[in-house]
């Protein structure tokens, strides 16, 4: 039997290949996609051209001797299955190539230098690749740089990793070209002649062969690259790079920002979802313990929903981070930011956010708690002229007691009329409910809730209607331990009806004593109610350190969730958990359940229950795309599902542990317009020049095919 207590307690204190022709009369060139993961970040130099570079899995292996052997006309070359793409002069004209290919155990570079024309002149040249692995966009004890410098000497290759300070390198590896390496096995060769890119004159050449093994890397896995050639030692007489990183070729050397992504293609997988965008909350607000946690808001009163960002940033004179996006002229911009507002002084740390429009002035308000204080935050009357918000205030002072960090809107008393109710929870193991007083504008505290145990610390909360019977549940992920550390935590129900609330289990509302063992995880963050399978039920989910946990509404008596994922595989113990989100991410009308792990692997599985039965999850499902994404992607909520970019389709807005946020969507089918000759033109030459502009990339191409007369006569890398 259901126990009722009062609420008014005052407290004691799209998978097709896609394939593009263009006929001019005779010739016609046709476009294929790679079959590899595409995942297109731009998690460093924002410059990048084009966003992210690609390497093509072949399972051939080039010969590292210095000469690079690429034949356009056919894949049969050593490097002719590569993907090509240019090096840039300080100036950012093209200036030599780079080569990338890769095999199930090997990365291979080769860099062209095409106006590097002198054998081995005075004063020192060379060349080198950086290695960001982690993808973190910032230097630290993952970033390597594999250096080849040719002075008095001799013919040195280093390995060196970084010190994490700008140019300070720790060397780990040592030997000279020609030899893998005695650690690494890293191979890296230089020579001297023409190839398909210089024909008529002789100049240098690197070719670089990179064990998966020496740097952490596997094929499907995207990192940031950085690449440079240059003569000179001390003052650089000249220096090309990848990317262009403006005058000041030598910015490449001291910050990981100004590096591009690479992507490393994979032998059989193609999937359809690209990283659209990646953006911070602040520029430079990046590293371990810059959480970024979303939602979303209609500020503008416009037709379509802002993104709201917070964070865990404490840096000194750095903190109280809160942004606003929008889609502005086709991209995505931060229209407003805590730091640039009349109200930052008055702001204080926010790590959970909610918004709604409680005065329906047709905006909505935010609604800020954070973890290491007492006080709900409003924010409120978007102002459009000043681009700012006319009034901020502290709407409730929890009496001293902290909040941790968890806040939701919803009709939690289940009053049916339309009103909404702000719920928190707070470290006494005691929730908060307050109304609004819509003819004061203010807030009231309705009373607190003590669930059942008591809890000692209120976590992830969430109001939901969990068991499709038309009435909202108040769920919670509760620690019963008077502790702030990473503590077990345990999903417990509520349901309250106007001033009465319920706490037993009585098949009708709250949990199964036996429900303790089986949704039990250390710091459960983020809850999820809804329809995962496909079969018009939802389900609940739960994440917390390290697990995903998925149940039926009436699963949470048997001995183990129907479903559950491990997501913290123990290398980065510190980050916690990922999240977890149910999203139709590519329009086919049936949900996407998308997962993030504490090591950044990022997976989107379909589930499909034809039973249509409530109490079955099918235990088979398709995994439809895995990629790294950055630090413990989701954690507190933070994936949502949106169309941000008006594409018809939503986005997966994804923020992490590491300051990222990542937009993941289906991207858009690349456009190859034929620029010359143009259409009509006539020749009876023997040879034709090609020229064509690719436009609208966010899908990057494996190669051309080029067809005279319905017969094949060349393969161009994608990249050229």
């Amino acid at each position: 039997m259901a126990s009722n207590t009062s609420i008014l307690l005052k407290k004691s204190k799209k998978l097709n290949k896609i394939l593009v022709i263009i006929s001019i009369l005779v010739l016609t060139v046709i476009l294929s996609l790679n079959n590899f993961k595409l995942t297109n970040v731009e998690a460093h130099n924002p410059l990048a051209y084009p966003i992210e570079i690609f390497s093509l899995w072949n399972d051939t292996t080039p010969t590292i001797d210095g000469t690079i052997g690429f034949t356009p006309s056919s894949l049969a070359g050593e490097w002719s299955s590569a993907a090509v793409y240019d090096l840039f002069d300080f100036k950012g004209d093209p200036d030599g190539k780079i080569l990338l290919q890769n095999d199930n155990t090997h990365l291979y570079v080769a860099m062209d230098a095409v106006s590097y024309l002198t054998a081995d002149p005075a004063g020192g040249w060379g060349s080198t690749l950086y290695l960001d692995a982690d993808h973190y966009g910032v230097l630290y004890s993952n970033v390597f740089a594999v250096a080849f410098t040719r002075n008095s000497s001799g013919y040195h290759v280093e390995i060196k990793q970084s010190t994490g300070q700008p140019d300070e390198w720790i060397v780990v590896d040592y030997g000279t070209v020609g030899v893998p390496l005695p650690i690494t096995g890293i191979l890296v060769n230089v020579g001297y002649g023409k190839s398909a890119f210089n024909n008529l004159t002789s100049h240098r050449q690197f070719e670089f062969s990179i064990p998966y093994a020496s740097s952490g890397l596997a094929s499907g896995d995207m990192f940031g690259v950085g690449f440079e050639i240059f003569d000179g030692l001390i003052a650089v007489g000249k220096i090309n790079t990848w990317p262009y990183v403006g005058v000041n070729p030598k910015l490449t050397r001291i910050d990981a920002k100004y590096w591009g992504d690479l992507l490393l293609g994979e032998q059989f997988s193609y999937e359809k979802y690209v990283i659209e965008d990646n953006f911070n909350i602040k520029d430079g607000a990046v590293g371990p313990y810059n959480g970024t946690y979303v939602t979303l808001a209609n500020i503008t009163s416009d037709a379509s929903m802002e993104l709201v960002v917070c964070s865990n940033r404490t840096v000194a004179g750095d903190t109280k981070l809160i942004s606003i996006f929008d889609y502005v002229d086709g991209k995505i911009k931060r229209i407003w930011g805590s730091w640039e507002s009349t109200h930052y002084s008055s702001l204080f740390h926010i790590i959970g956010i909610a918004a709604y429009d409680f005065d329906k002035d047709g905006s909505d308000e935010l609604y800020g708690v954070s973890h290491k204080d007492s006080r709900i935050g409003r924010l409120f009357g978007w102002n459009d002229v000043t681009g700012d918000f006319d009034d901020s205030e502290t709407i409730f002072d929890n009496y001293g007691d902290w909040m941790l960090g968890y806040i939701d809107i919803g009709d939690v008393r289940n009053l049916w009329d339309g009103s909404q109710q702000i719920v928190f929870g707070d470290e006494t193991g005691w929730i908060g409910i307050l109304d609004y007083d819509d003819k004061k504008d203010e807030f009231n505290l309705l009373g607190y809730l003590e669930p059942d145990g008591p809890p000692n610390r209120i976590h992830a909360i969430k109001i939901a209607d969990m068991e499709d019977e038309g009435w909202q549940e108040l769920l919670m992920l509760n620690q019963y331990t008077p502790d702030n550390a990473v503590s077990d935590t345990h999903l417990q129900i509520v349901e309250v009806d106007d001033d009465t609330y319920a706490d037993n289990w009585d098949f009708e509302d709250n949990l199964p004593p036996e429900s303790t063992a089986i949704t039990e995880d250390q710091w459960g963050h983020t809850i999820v109610v809804d329809d995962m399978d496909n079969d018009g039920w939802v389900e609940t989910i739960i994440v917390g350190k390290d697990y995903v946990k998925i149940y039926t509404p009436f699963s949470f008596d048997q001995p183990s969730p129907p479903i559950e994922f491990l997501i913290n595989d123990g290398t980065i113990p510190e980050a916690g958990g990922g999240g977890a989100a149910v999203i139709d991410i590519d329009g086919d009308f049936y949900n996407e359940l998308i997962i993030g792990c504490t090591n950044g692997t990022t997976i989107i599985y379909e589930f499909e229950d034809s039973t249509f039965d409530q109490e079955y999850i099918p235990t088979t499902f398709i995994e439809e795309w895995r990629g790294e994404l950055g630090l413990a992607p989701g954690t507190k909520s933070s994936i949502i599902g949106v169309d941000i970019d008006e594409d018809g389709y939503e986005e997966a807005i994804i923020g992490d542990q590491f300051g990222q946020i990542i937009v993941l969507g289906l991207g858009s089918d690349p456009v190859v317009d034929v620029t010359s000759p143009t259409f009509g033109y006539v020749t009876n030459r023997d040879y034709i020049t090609i020229k064509w502009q690719p436009t609208n990339e966010t899908l990057p191409m494996h190669h051309y095919d080029i067809w005279v007369n319905g017969a094949f006569v060349g393969r161009a890398g994608g990249g050229q």
